[in-house]
């Protein structure tokens, strides 16, 4: 236990310092090995600014943010620390419920998320979501630990006056709660992964859980806003003991009750002392599927770079899935990295979708094992075409969070435009806020309430040029995991064994004669509505293998209304590297390729009622001689 924290001297006696930075320390070896997490649901952790033993961490069974504050340390030969844990609800979650008032509207400002990633300079925010205390205990030389969790099962606060509503009735009740909140339960969750991350950095299963337990005390609110305390008959406070030899037992010397091992489970497997059931395997080897939607030219691109480098800056591998319509995908040349980056089948997700991302699930599996998976789909595709397939591919992957970027310079001309924008909106867990520095505070607020309007539990994370941390994203579990598909023909069931016909031509249109799909292939599953349905196609160019930038940019600047996306390869005669053309309505521009490309230039233009031979017109003076001859 000693090697595993402090190195190989066996004389060396942890300062108070050491013993305060153990809990972050075993994290971090725990995570060395990326089966860790996928089976503890650990999701990584953040240092405090203010405090740098201190941090804020997420567990994948909560939408919401842990926190662990380390307090004070004992050295010696039995040395201890002691630490407060920490939960920040999610103000969309069903707990907000059973937190105070006081806490709920905390958690709820605006100014939430900045408090809690630096709790320790919040003393006063922070203290309405402290749930629990932990004790560590580690005789020296290091060979026995213990960890000891103590909370009320049940943190209740009582207002015998109650809380009156500001429009008439009661928020409270008189003599109802407050606060009814599960603290032990819920502290246990992040206390399980620390045991785990123990038991993983050391390679040491804990011993057989103990526990204690002592009465516990209720609040009572007075009507000017004070608490009291009394005995609470219906709670008790607590304590659960893990050990790693018998000298961990100083961390509760009074534990002597034997306690449930299930919940403790994870940290054996973590240890490689007991073998993975079925459900463990599963977790550690699904990866996470996210799902990125967004209209056309909405950013999607720009903050999957971003949140590629986040997860890889933490040892976690990310894989992505396209899924462009036309022959050739483009955003992969934006892309940084090789293998991690796959193409499905060209053409839109709400065909076939199952099939082909099976098929690159079951690849990325057997080359690159990654631990996140994020399918890419086209700029047209609609989420809620697809839940039905993901519910298909439910033992390759683990579906995480549905988001959707969304381009604030063009909100409502893209709902307008497309119903699937819209859609894009409903189904998402996370809505990226885009181009934000476009629009002013009172323009943004507006979109932001339409967006609860079509959406009122998706997070709303603002964001310019697709920068977010992905540390704030509800990426946890997907509300929309587990759910039987809703069938979308209006009948309001679930997956049923009737058929919807659709004939899709689904012949976007190609100067070079190229169709695909046009056996008119019917569909049986459930879907609303699609990119065909609205009429949007595509169209490809050959381009010339050297061009004039400034020629291309007036080509692009003259698009008709209908084009509302053009993106593609371009070889410039001013450029030694590939450049990305992008376009939407009133906004043009290249950028070098992220990577080397071998691919002939050509460019791609989507939109709604495209008239092939008036496009051809205006792209002849860059189109490749052999292709318009």
């Amino acid at each position: 236990m000693h090697a595993a924290f402090f190195g190989p001297d066996p004389d060396r006696i942890p300062a108070e310092a050491d013993l305060l930075a153990l809990p972050s320390l075993w994290m971090t070896a725990a995570c060395m090995d990326g089966g860790f997490r996928r089976l503890s649901g650990w999701l990584g952790l953040a240092p405090c600014g203010s405090f740098a033993r201190a941090f804020t961490c997420r567990i994948k069974t909560h939408p919401g943010v842990f926190g662990l504050l380390p307090l004070a340390a004992r050295p010696g030969a039995t040395a201890t620390a002691d630490f407060r844990l920490f939960y920040f609800p999610s103000p969309d979650e069903a707990i907000i419920d059973r937190v105070s008032l006081p806490a709920a509207l905390a958690a709820a400002a605006g100014d939430a998320a900045e408090r809690i990633r630096d709790f320790p300079a919040a003393p006063e925010f922070a203290a309405h979501f402290a749930i629990a205390e932990m004790r560590l205990a580690l005789t020296h030389p290091g060979r026995d630990l213990g960890l000891a969790l103590t909370a009320p099962t049940r943190r209740r606060i009582v207002v015998p006056a109650g809380v009156a509503a500001p429009g008439g009735g009661w928020l409270v009740p008189p003599g109802g709660l407050e606060e009814d909140l599960p603290a032990f339960d819920l502290a246990r969750e992040l206390f399980r992964a620390l045991a785990a991350g123990v038991a993983a950095a050391a390679g040491v299963p804990p011993d057989a859980p103990l526990a204690a337990t002592a009465p516990a005390n209720r609040w009572t609110r007075h009507p000017d806003g004070s608490l009291g305390e009394a005995p609470d008959a219906e709670a008790e406070r607590r304590t659960e003991l893990l050990t790693w030899g018998e000298g961990g037992r100083a961390a509760c010397p009074e534990a002597s009750i034997a306690a449930d091992p299930a919940p403790y489970r994870v940290a054996r497997v973590a240890a490689h002392a007991e073998a993975p059931d079925a459900a463990d395997a599963a977790a550690l080897t699904r990866p996470r599927l996210v799902v990125l939607s967004g209209f056309l030219g909405s950013g999607k691109t720009s903050f999957l770079n971003q949140f590629i480098e986040f997860h890889l800056a933490r040892d976690q591998l990310v894989a992505v899935i396209q899924n462009e319509i036309g022959e050739t995908g483009v955003d992969a040349n934006l892309l940084e990295g090789d293998e991690s980056v796959l193409a499905l089948d060209a053409g839109c997700v709400c065909c076939t979708l199952a099939g082909s991302l099976t098929r690159g699930l079951r690849q990325l599996a057997e080359g690159l094992a990654p631990e996140i998976v994020v399918l890419e789909t086209t700029g047209l595709a609609n989420p809620m075409n697809m839940l039905e397939e993901f519910h298909e591919i439910g033992d390759l992957a683990e579906l995480a969070a549905v988001i959707a970027v969304v381009d604030a310079e063009r909100f409502a001309e893209n709902l307008t435009a497309s119903e699937v924008a819209a859609e894009q909106i409903a189904a998402a867990d996370t809505v990226i806020l885009n181009k934000c520095d476009l629009v002013d505070d009172a323009e943004r607020a507006a979109i932001e309430a339409e967006i609860r309007r079509r959406n009122p539990t998706a997070q709303i994370v603002p964001a310019v040029h697709g920068r977010v941390n992905p540390a704030v994203l509800g990426e946890g579990l997907s509300r929309h995991a587990g759910e039987p598909p809703v069938c979308a023909c209006g009948c309001g069931g679930h997956h049923h064994d009737h058929h919807h016909e659709h004939p899709h031509d689904h012949h976007h249109e190609h100067p070079h004669g190229h169709h695909h799909g046009e056996d008119g292939h019917h569909h049986h599953h459930h879907h609303g509505v699609t990119h065909l349905d609205e009429g949007f196609s595509a169209l490809r160019f050959a381009l010339a293998p050297r061009i004039e930038r400034d020629l291309l940019m007036r080509i692009l600047a003259a698009s008709p209304p209908g084009v509302l996306r053009i993106k593609g390869l371009a070889r410039l005669v001013d450029e030694d590297r590939p450049q990305v053309v992008q376009y939407v309505p009133g906004r043009a521009g290249c950028e070098p390729a992220a990577k080397p490309s071998t691919e002939a230039p050509f460019v791609l233009a989507i939109g709604r009622g495209l008239d092939a031979a008036a496009l051809k017109r205006l792209w002849l003076p860059l189109l490749d001689e052999d292709s318009h001859r």
